[in-house]
């Protein structure tokens, strides 16, 4: 049976390097060893660089994790799991992962991807453990080198790349339409006033209360808004953190 699983296994890591992942991957599944840390390994490989499927990711997390609770704790196995958990959205488990085998060493590439990790885990920057981690968003609001430590290393002036990405990338719209946070804000409450989410969105950008008049135009708009008024709470959101007191007090 050894001997067997072994010929398997060395058939299965030629048709990798040729690229055939499909034939590997119908060729490990026909070795019954499910125990065996090295099948497993070449089963995540091979889902890894197929990886054209959702099902591709979660098998390759799936057989990548076995193999690494098998002892199979390769850097490349490291990776590949890393990699698998942040496509699904598990940035913790994927920053850990990434922290055991990505040094101020390895390539630009695994620094940027723990990095991705670690800032969509819910770390601050300043919690980042170096400045090898790329971000494109940090470099561009201002973010020191940490070559001195010393706090005129960072560039706290406004620019106006930093204003057209505020107001225009992706980025900034997709942290508000997917914020939890702003969600739980302006959920409806008991005994609550249908301006308390009005409030709650100011006291949380701006830190106070709309005036009268910012409270008019606001409630006129929601009012505009059929149906959900989700939208028009992210509109606020966004209008808010591009306003002059936002960008230059806050």
């Amino acid at each position: 049976m050894s001997n067997t699983l072994d010929h398997l296994l060395q058939q299965a890591r030629a048709l990798l390097e040729q690229h055939q992942p499909d034939a590997a991957i119908a060729l490990l599944h026909a070795a019954d060893a499910p125990n065996d840390a090295a099948r497993c390994a070449l089963m995540a490989q091979a889902y890894f660089q197929r990886g054209d499927t959702r099902g591709d990711v979660y098998s390759s997390q799936f057989f990548s994790r076995r193999a690494l609770a098998l002892g199979s704790a390769s850097p490349r196995m490291l990776a590949i799991c890393a990699i698998a958990n942040l496509r699904k959205e598990l940035y913790a488990e994927a920053a850990d992962l990434f922290a055991r085998y990505v040094t101020e060493n390895s390539a630009a590439a695994a620094q940027h991807l723990r990095g991705l990790a670690l800032l969509r885990s819910g770390q601050r920057a300043a919690a980042l453990p170096d400045g090898s981690i790329s971000s494109g968003f940090l470099e561009m609001f201002g973010r020191p080198p940490r070559d001195t430590g010393l706090e005129s290393e960072r560039n706290n002036n406004p620019t106006a790349e930093q204003r057209l990405h505020m107001l225009n990338s992706s980025h900034i719209q997709l942290k508000i339409q997917q914020s939890a946070k702003l969600r739980t804000l302006v959920q409806a409450r008991p005994g609550g006033k249908p301006r308390d989410p009005i409030d709650r969105v100011y006291l949380a950008t701006l830190s106070r209360y709309p005036t009268d008049e910012e409270l008019k135009t606001v409630a006129a708009y929601y009012k505009s808004v059929q149906g959900n008024k989700w939208p028009a709470t992210a509109d606020l959101a966004w209008a808010l953190i591009n306003s002059a007191e936002f960008l230059y007090r806050h």
